[in-house]
């Protein structure tokens, strides 16, 4: 959540900004897996990760999903 509001506080609209998490009280952060994202291919403009590749078990399938999910292009 700190994140969220961090970019929130840099200028970012709040509405630009789609957060997951395996689990969550906040109505703000989507329930997903990192491993399998819930979003369609080429569908972000930037992706950041805070401090998950060292939680996953398969950290190459997790970085893949990103790459899945990240445009052309992105940061």
């Amino acid at each position: 959540m700190t994140e969220l509001l961090n970019l929130v506080a840099h200028g970012f609209r709040r509405s630009n900004i789609t957060a997951v998490d395996l689990i969550s009280y906040s109505p703000w952060i989507e329930l997903g897996d990192m491993h399998d994202l819930p979003f369609d291919d080429d569908t972000f403009d930037v992706v950041l990760l805070g401090w998950v590749l060292a939680y996953s078990n398969e950290p190459e399938k997790a970085a893949a999903q990103v790459v899945r999910v990240a445009r052309p292009g992105a940061v």
